[in-house]
C-alpha cells in the first residue's frame, strides 16, 4: 500500500456572513497493487486500509485494469460508511484497458466513453458526492465483475484520493449498545461541533460543545432502529460530518421453512408456510430467502399474506446482477438501495424493489398460510433452499408452550415407531390423547391427522423423506399452528 499527502487550495469551504474564507486542504492517496485476475464470469474484490481519518469533501478513485473486453465489466467503490456507488459498467465494447480517475468534475465522453483520450472520468450514472462527509477511516472495497465469458483481465493497481475539508476529526467510536428494549449510543468527535443524532432518519437529540455524547433510547418497541449522527461546526463550515450508521433489532421472531423447493425451467415453484401466533400484534416484518439459481436476472418472487395479499418484490432485475448464483438477502425496512449486484452477499437488509412496501404486508392477524412463489422466464433452474418471515413485536401467549415436533408421547425426545404407533392408538383404538397437542402435528399442517402424521414421522425416520418441521429436534415455541396448543410440554423442554 502507498499514501501520498499533498496540499491543495480551496475556496470557500470556510463561510461567514455574506463573506468567503480561505482554507488549505489536504489531499490524501492510498494505492493498492493487488494483481488480481478477472475470470470469465466472475466478481473480485480488492480491500485498501485507509489509516487517515479525515471528514471527505471530495473523493477521485484512480483503476488500472488489463483487459480485452471492457464492456464486459461492472466496477463498483464502497466506502467503511458501506456507502456504495457505481463506477463504471458495461460500456467501451472491445476497448481494452481502463486506467482511469474516475471523479465528478471528470468530462462526460459520451456514451462509448473510451473513445476519446480520456484520464478523469465521471462514474456512469452516479456521483462520488455521495461520500461527502463521512469519515474516510477504515476499509474500501473495489468490486470488478466480468459478466460475460471468453474476455479476462487483470486489475493491477487502484488508489482512492481523498480531499478534506477542514481539520476537524471525523466521528469515531460509534457505539449502540442493546440491553433488553434500551439502545444506548455513544460516540466520540470534535467538542466544538454540534451533534445532532438521528433514529430512523429523525433527529432523535442535539448536543452541543461540551456535552457528554452519549443518548439513552428507552423502552422501544420491537423493530429495526437505525441510528446516524450529523455533526456540524457551529462557526460556520459547510462540509459537515455525517458518522457511521449501526443498526439494532429488538425482538425479531423467525419463521421458516427450509423445505429445498426446487424451481423449475421456465416455471413456477411456490412453497407454503403455515404461521401460527406469533406475536399479540404485528409492528414490522422482515423477508430472509436463500435462493440458488442460475441466471439472477430473470427471476420474479412474489410473497402473500395470511389475509391473501400477495406483493412482488424482486422483478425485472437490472442487468448488472447479470449471472448472480445466488440470493442471500434479507428484504426489509431501512435497508440500503436496492442493489441486485449485491444478492450473492450476506447483505444486512435490503429494501422491497418496486413499489412494494412492507406496510401492504402487515396484517392484523399472522395466523394462516403464508406463501412465497417464485417465477422464471429462461430456461433454467434452481433451489429454494429457505426462506423466513420476521416478525416484530410483543411475543404471543403461546410462545411459552415450547415442545418437540414428533415428540406424540411426551416423553422429552422423538422415537419414530413408539410416537407413531401412539399416534395410531389414540386414533383408532381409544389410546389416550397426546399431551400436547402440537407435538402430535407432525407435518404442521394445524391438525393431528393420525393417519397422515404417522406416516410422515416413519417416512422421515426410515425412508429419509421430508425432515420433521420445526422445532425439532430442539425444544421451541409454537410458531406454525393457530388452532393447536401445548397445555402439557414435556418435563425436557419446562
Amino acid at each position: 500500500m502507498q499514501s501520498r499527502i499533498g496540499v491543495s487550495l480551496f475556496i470557500g469551504c470556510v463561510l461567514f456572513v455574506g463573506l468567503a474564507s480561505t482554507s488549505v486542504e489536504a489531499q490524501v492517496e492510498i494505492c493498492e497493487l493487488p494483481d488480481l485476475d478477472i475470470l470469465d464470469e466472475t466478481r473480485i474484490g480488492s480491500e485498501l486500509l485507509f489509516d487517515e481519518a479525515v471528514i471527505i469533501e471530495e473523493v477521485k478513485v484512480y483503476t488500472d485494469i488489463t483487459h480485452t473486453f471492457i464492456g464486459d465489466l461492472i466496477l463498483t467503490v464502497t466506502s467503511p460508511s458501506q456507502t456504495r456507488v457505481l463506477l463504471f459498467r458495461g460500456f467501451g465494447h472491445n476497448t481494452e484497458d481502463i486506467l482511469v480517475t474516475w471523479s465528478d468534475s471528470g468530462d462526460d465522453p459520451g456514451t462509448v466513453p473510451f473513445t476519446c483520450d480520456c484520464e478523469v472520468l465521471p462514474p456512469i450514472g452516479e456521483d462520488l458526492a455521495d461520500f461527502q462527509t463521512e469519515g474516510s477511516e477504515g476499509t474500501w472495497l473495489l468490486e470488478v465483475r466480468d459478466k460475460q465469458a471468453e474476455d479476462e483481465g487483470t486489475l493491477n493497481e487502484w488508489c482512492v484520493i481523498i480531499t478534506e475539508c477542514n481539520d476537524s476529526p471525523p466521528i469515531s467510536d460509534f457505539v449502540c449498545d442493546l440491553v433488553d428494549s434500551t439502545v444506548t449510543v455513544t460516540w466520540t468527535g470534535p467538542e466544538f461541533e454540534e451533534h445532532t443524532l438521528f433514529r430512523n432518519g429523525e433527529e432523535l437529540a442535539t448536543f452541543l460543545a461540551g456535552d457528554d455524547l452519549e443518548y439513552v433510547d428507552e423502552e422501544l418497541d420491537p423493530g429495526t432502529y437505525v441510528y446516524q449522527v450529523e455533526a456540524v461546526d457551529t462557526d460556520g463550515f459547510d462540509c459537515f460530518n455525517l458518522g457511521p450508521t449501526c443498526f439494532v433489532d429488538i425482538g425479531p421472531i423467525s419463521v421458516c421453512s427450509n423445505d429445498a423447493i426446487e424451481v423449475p425451467d421456465d416455471g413456477t415453484a411456490t412453497d407454503f408456510m403455515p404461521i401460527g401466533d406469533v406475536v399479540e400484534s404485528v409492528i414490522d416484518l422482515r423477508f430472509y430467502i436463500d435462493l440458488v439459481d442460475s441466471l439472477m436476472t430473470d427471476v420474479a418472487i412474489a410473497i402473500r399474506n395470511s389475509e391473501g395479499t400477495r406483493v412482488e418484490f424482486v422483478s425485472d432485475v437490472p442487468d448488472f446482477a447479470f449471472r448472480n448464483p445466488a440470493m442471500d438477502v434479507t428484504f426489509g425496512r431501512n435497508g440500503r438501495p436496492f442493489d441486485s449486484s449485491r444478492m450473492d452477499c450476506q447483505c444486512p437488509m435490503l429494501p422491497l424493489g418496486g413499489v412494494a412496501t412492507i406496510d401492504d404486508l402487515l396484517v392484523e392477524d399472522e395466523c394462516g398460510n403464508w406463501d412465497l412463489r417464485i417465477q422464471t422466464d429462461v430456461d433454467h433452474d434452481g433451489t429454494l433452499n429457505e426462506w423466513c418471515v420476521v416478525f416484530y413485536g410483543e411475543p404471543a401467549a403461546t410462545a411459552d408452550e415450547l415442545f418437540v415436533r414428533g415428540d406424540v408421547d411426551g416423553s422429552g425426545a422423538v422415537f419414530a415407531i413408539i410416537d407413531a404407533v401412539y399416534l395410531l392408538e389414540f386414533g383408532f383404538v381409544d389410546g389416550p390423547a397426546p399431551p400436547c397437542d402440537t407435538a402430535a402435528d407432525v407435518d404442521a399442517d394445524g391438525a393431528i391427522l393420525p393417519i397422515l402424521d404417522a406416516v410422515y414421522l416413519l417416512s422421515f425416520a426410515f425412508q429419509g423423506a421430508e425432515a420433521i418441521p420445526n422445532p425439532y429436534p430442539e425444544c421451541g415455541p409454537n410458531h406454525q399452528s393457530c388452532v393447536l396448543t401445548c397445555e402439557s410440554p414435556p418435563v425436557a423442554c419446562e
